[in-house]
């Protein structure tokens, strides 16, 4: 909440008004995208994190409302102290929500991969790890998997258009 303020006091100064909720939510979205992408944890569509911080935007704004006639109130602060406590928790935008990888049943792209489990649980309680530098060997096992992809889909590729191939040499010669 507190960089999504941020964001929207700069766009404001930026452009002389007060700017959109949404572009403001987008631009913040696509901030929280790049620090999981970091962590190479898989993460639900953009949309999603949107409407999320959207609607943290929205309890902030209902509290901010009220503030001057309630902040006396018992009931208030109590919500406040609520809404602050729940900022503090990871804004979780994570596929998979399992606690468990071997109770996990999701499907396999958006499965927590093993040796991130332990990160992800981390941050999701006390938050003792941070992302660090670039991890070179889970990034060359990475290309080398994005290689092995790419060629399979260039085999299958090729391999249908010689079957298809055939099929129209094999046709043209039985006429």
């Amino acid at each position: 909440m507190k960089y999504y303020v941020l964001v929207s006091v700069a766009r404001c100064a930026e452009k002389g008004r007060q700017d959109l909720v949404q572009a403001t939510c987008d631009i913040v979205a696509t901030e929280i995208e790049n620090i999981w992408k970091r962590a190479s944890l898989p993460i639900v569509q953009h949309k999603t994190i949107v409407s999320k911080i959207r609607s943290y935007h929205d309890k902030h704004r209902a509290l901010l409302k009220s503030y001057q006639k309630s902040k006396d109130n018992e009931n208030y602060k109590q919500k406040l102290q609520k809404f602050k406590k729940d900022c503090e928790v990871l804004f979780d935008i994570a596929s998979c929500k399992c606690k468990s990888l071997s109770t996990c049943s999701c499907e396999k792209t958006r499965k927590i991969p093993k040796q991130d489990h332990e990160f992800l649980l981390d941050q999701r309680g006390e938050r003792r790890m941070m992302i660090g530098s670039l991890d070179k060997k889970a990034t060359l096992k990475n290309m080398d998997l994005s290689d092995r992809k790419l060629k399979r889909k260039q085999f299958e590729e090729n391999s249908m258009s010689l079957q298809i191939h055939e099929r129209k040499r094999k046709g043209n010669g039985k006429t």
